[in-house]
């Protein structure tokens, strides 16, 4: 639509990102899922909560209509088939940094047409990267963004998977859930205009933060674990990263547990409650 406009309209318009409902809004309106695993298979779409049609139902009309003709026809993809299966190989590279090359390769297509599919995947806001934190620690980090979706059960019907195949495949299990975790993060951020940037940190001996927020100089780093019991492990490297950078706010972790439990020297949210990880910063 905006190409249709021949005005400019510079200066009097606001353009406002509508992501889907975040998991503090659909607790407020008492809709959140009691089981995280349940919450992943559903997603965050608000068509979810306005019927009472089957998830697989209402996912399967969205690709049907958004995807497969909508975007066919913004980008005049000849080859719905193959814009699928690459899809579908997204959806499975969930958490991972995006190698143009491999997914190409896989899907059967050249890295040219895989990147311009992966960029009007992302500006149509069904997939998000997220890009690796540089600063002090440039020199051992990963350069590559992570693939995410940005919700999580429309990733979720594309692997052709439903909640209990969910709750037993631990792998699975941890790259929805961390999908899940990081997107309401980024939900959060632009619905309350908390004005961080988000990253991730992987350094080549494979240490890694899966969250950090930024803002200015203020760093936070967050451990994601889709575990329900907490282990003294689980923050290794988040301290690690926090004594690195001599960060002085309390890293985080959030977890697929049913209690909040503040520490001496981190916070530990359940996965009903990740949003308070901005509240309690912006109080420190």
């Amino acid at each position: 639509m905006n190409q249709q406009i021949s005005e400019s309209l510079s200066g009097r318009v606001y353009i406002y990102n509508l992501l889907p409902l975040s998991i503090s809004e659909l607790s407020q309106s008492n809709l959140l899922c009691k089981d995280y695993y349940e919450q992943i298979n559903k997603g965050f779409y608000p068509g979810l909560y306005d019927n009472r049609d089957l998830i697989s139902k209402f996912y399967e009309s969205y690709l049907l209509t958004y995807v497969e003709r909508d975007l066919r026809f913004l980008k005049n993809i000849e080859n719905i088939a193959l814009f699928k299966k690459f899809l579908y190989l997204c959806a499975t590279r969930i958490g991972q940094t995006i190698t143009l090359t491999g997914l190409a390769s896989d899907t059967g297509i050249s890295s040219q047409t895989a990147k311009s599919w992966l960029s009007i995947l992302e500006a149509s806001f069904i997939i998000y990267n997220l890009p690796s934190y540089h600063n002090n620690l440039a020199k051992r980090s990963t350069k590559s963004s992570k693939l995410y979706f940005y919700d999580v059960g429309l990733a979720s019907h594309i692997m052709g998977v439903n909640s209990q195949y969910i709750k037993d495949k631990r792998e699975i299990l941890g790259q929805l859930f961390e999908n899940m975790i990081i997107l309401d993060c980024l939900k959060q951020n632009i619905n309350i205009s908390y004005g961080y940037k988000l990253y991730f940190w992987r350094d080549s001996n494979l240490k890694e933060v899966d969250l950090i927020l930024e803002k200015g100089l203020d760093v936070l780093p967050v451990e994601i674990k889709s575990i329900e019991t907490i282990n003294n492990k689980f923050f290794k490297n988040i301290f690690w990263f926090r004594d690195q950078l001599k960060i002085e706010n309390k890293p985080a972790l959030i977890y697929a547990g049913e209690e909040n439990q503040p520490r001496t020297n981190v916070n530990v949210y359940r996965w009903k409650n990740c949003y308070f990880l901005f509240d309690n910063n912006q109080k420190k």
